[in-house]
């Protein structure tokens, strides 16, 4: 097992009823709650670690610090690949 994740808001939430706790929270659907239990037990979520290794893009470096800075980029065509937007 990898690292535990360290404690979040949702932590006491899981460790009190697991998935079907997180799933009375709002807005949290099956995956959601799938992830956010992976992440509390591994520190890590693989889904993401997936997409890290297909696009290694480092948004920090890009000064990018949250979802704004990122719309802002892509409206001004500072990030261009549209194999990141693409769902295939």
């Amino acid at each position: 097992m990898d690292k535990k994740a360290p404690d979040s808001q949702a932590t006491p939430t899981y460790r009190e009823g697991g998935i079907k706790a997180l799933l009375e929270v709002p807005g949290v659907g099956t995956a959601i709650a799938r992830k956010i239990e992976e992440y509390i037990n591994t520190g890590k979520i693989s889904k993401y670690e997936e997409y890290k290794e297909k696009i290694p893009i480092d948004f920090k470096n890009l000064g990018i610090k949250g979802i704004e800075d990122l719309k802002k980029a892509v409206e001004k065509h500072e990030i261009r690949n549209p194999r990141i937007w693409r769902k295939d």
